[in-house]
């Protein structure tokens, strides 16, 4: 196989990395956003109802479910930039004469 058949096929496993990597951080994008509705819906009954052990321990958890998922969304954007600068340097590469 020459190199640029070598290169684009490294190509399109970053292509399919993306695009998983993508999938996935929609998915904990929406997770996040439900969890951050529930957590305000949460919030609210406690100022208008006052504080009970259910509905604090409730808060609580709904508080670190949201966190790990925040934690999710950031570690998935750290991995999709460091995949698109190996794509731009692998474009790069691609580009260069043979």
């Amino acid at each position: 196989m020459n190199d640029i058949a070598r290169l684009m096929q490294k190509r399109m496993v970053l292509v399919e990395k993306l695009a998983a990597l993508n999938s996935k951080q929609l998915s904990n994008t929406q997770k996040r956003s439900g969890l951050e509705v529930e957590l305000l819906a949460c919030i609210e009954e406690i100022e208008a109802n006052g504080e009970t052990a259910e509905n604090l321990a409730q808060r609580a958890e709904l508080e670190a479910r949201y966190k790990a998922a925040i934690d999710a969304c950031a570690a998935c954007e750290q991995e999709l930039d460091r995949l698109a600068e190996q794509m731009t340097r692998l474009d790069r590469e691609i580009a260069q004469p043979q």
